[in-house]
C-alpha cells in the first residue's frame, strides 16, 4: 500500500505501495533492503565554507580587483568596468543556527552602463559534480538553498553557468521584507544535453548572485539550460529582476547557510567539523607560513655562502600545481644573531604539497650548513 509520511505539511518519506519492493525514499535519499542511503548523506553539500566561519584572508576587505575573495571559496566580482565601490566583511549577524555570514555594502551609487556588472561567486570544481553527470540524458536536478539578509527588497538574481560560461539557467528569487533573514530554497533542472561541466581539478560550475547589469546584458529567466553570452555579465543579471543592489548607495547584502545538493528537496543544512571545513578550504588558499601568527620556523640548507633552500609543506594538498605563491614581509635567518634575508624567492613552481623557497643573504652562510627561519608571510593560492 502506497503512503507518505509528513512533517509540518512537508513530505519527508513515502513508499511506492509495491509489495516487495523494499524501497522507502526519504526526502532526497532512496533506502534500500537493507536500510542504507544510495547516496551519502555526508559531504553532500557540494559548497564548502557555506556557514562562512573561515576567512583566512581576512574579515574585511574592498573589491580593488574583477575576483575579490575574502572570506574562502566566495569572490564579490565586478566585471566590464563596474567600479570599486564596496566593502565586504564577515558579520556576526546570522540567522539562528548559525554563527558567521558574508556581508556587503555598497558605498556609492552607480549607473549602469555598458557591459558594467557586480555579482558573488562561487566556483564549484568539477571533481565534486561528476556524480551530477551534466550535459548527459541521466543528468540530476540539484537544489540551491540558502540563507540571505537585506534593506533591498524584490527579485534578484541567481545564474548557473557551465564550465565555458557559455551555458547557462538564470532563476530568480525573492527578498520579501527588509532586514529580515529569510531562507531561500531554489531548485535547478538538470542539463540533460550541451554545455561543458569538467569533472576533473578545474571548474565545473559556476553560481553566481547577480546584483545588477544593463537590460543588454541579461540572461533569460527560466527552466531550461541554454546558450546566453560569455561575458562576465551573463552571470550577473537575469531578466526581471531589480539592480538596486549594484546602483544604490547604502545597499546591504547578507548570505549564509549556502548548500548544493542533489535532489529536489532541500535538508538542513550540514554542518561540518570546523577542522574539516577549514581543510577543505585550504584545498584552495592557504597561509603556510606566518611566523607573526604561528612562530613556525622551518630549517634551511645552505648550498652556497648565499644560498640557502627551505621547503615549507602544506597542509593540505593542493587543487592544482598552476598555483600562485606569494611572499611579503622580511624572512630572517638565525647564525648565532637573527638577520635579515636579502631576498626570497620561489624555486621552480609549487608542488601539490609544499613550496621551495631560495632565501639569499649575501656571505651569511657556510655551505651545507642549516638554519632556522623566521618572519615573512608565504600564501599560496589555487582557486578556481
Amino acid at each position: 500500500m502506497a503512503g507518505q509520511l509528513k512533517v509540518g505539511g512537508n513530505i519527508i518519506a513515502s513508499h511506492s505501495g509495491v509489495e516487495g519492493a523494499g524501497e522507502v525514499t526519504l526526502q532526497n535519499v532512496t533506502l534500500g533492503d537493507s536500510a542504507v542511503p544510495s547516496h551519502s548523506m555526508n559531504f553532500r553539500n557540494k559548497i564548502i565554507n557555506g556557514d562562512m566561519r573561515i576567512a583566512q584572508r581576512g574579515t574585511t576587505g574592498t573589491t580593488t580587483d574583477v575576483n575579490n575573495y575574502l572570506l574562502d571559496r566566495f569572490s564579490l566580482s565586478r566585471f566590464g568596468g563596474y567600479p570599486d565601490n564596496a566593502t565586504q566583511s564577515q558579520d556576526t549577524d546570522s540567522p539562528s543556527g548559525h554563527l558567521k555570514s558574508l556581508k556587503f555594502i555598497r558605498n556609492s551609487g552607480h549607473t549602469l552602463t555598458g557591459t558594467n556588472g557586480s555579482a558573488l561567486t562561487y566556483a564549484v570544481e568539477g571533481n565534486d559534480i561528476y556524480h551530477f553527470n551534466w550535459g548527459s540524458s541521466s543528468a540530476k536536478a540539484v537544489t540551491l538553498s540558502f540563507w540571505v539578509k537585506s534593506n533591498k527588497t524584490g527579485n534578484f538574481s541567481l545564474i548557473l553557468t557551465d564550465t565555458n560560461s557559455a551555458y547557462d539557467i538564470g532563476k530568480l528569487y525573492t527578498i520579501l521584507e527588509p532586514n529580515t533573514w529569510e531562507h531561500k530554497k531554489v531548485p535547478i533542472e538538470a542539463p540533460t544535453s550541451g554545455g561543458t561541466f569538467n569533472t576533473d581539478n578545474t571548474a565545473g560550475l559556476y553560481i553566481s548572485w547577480g546584483f545588477g547589469a544593463t537590460d543588454s546584458s541579461r540572461i533569460a529567466q527560466g527552466s531550461t539550460w541554454g546558450v546566453s553570452n560569455t561575458s562576465g555579465t551573463s552571470k550577473s543579471m537575469v531578466t526581471g529582476a531589480s539592480t538596486s543592489l549594484a546602483t544604490d548607495s547604502g545597499a546591504t547584502f547578507y548570505i549564509t547557510g549556502v548548500q548544493l545538493e542533489e535532489g529536489t528537496v532541500p535538508t538542513p543544512f550540514e554542518h561540518r567539523p570546523i577542522g574539516v571545513e577549514q581543510s577543505l578550504c585550504e584545498r584552495y588558499y592557504e597561509i603556510v607560513h606566518d611566523a607573526y601568527g604561528e612562530g613556525h620556523r622551518p630549517l634551511s640548507a645552505a648550498w652556497t655562502t648565499a644560498n640557502s633552500n627551505c621547503f615549507i609543506p602544506f597542509r593540505t594538498r593542493k587543487r592544482s600545481t598552476s598555483s600562485n605563491v606569494s611572499i611579503t614581509g622580511t624572512m630572517q635567518i638565525y647564525n648565532g644573531t637573527w638577520g635579515d634575508a636579502t631576498g626570497v624567492v620561489l624555486l621552480g613552481s609549487a608542488g601539490h604539497t609544499g613550496v621551495t623557497l631560495d632565501v639569499r643573504r649575501t656571505g651569511g652562510y657556510t655551505a651545507r650548513y642549516v638554519y632556522f627561519i623566521r618572519n615573512g608571510k608565504v600564501t599560496v593560492d589555487a582557486e578556481l
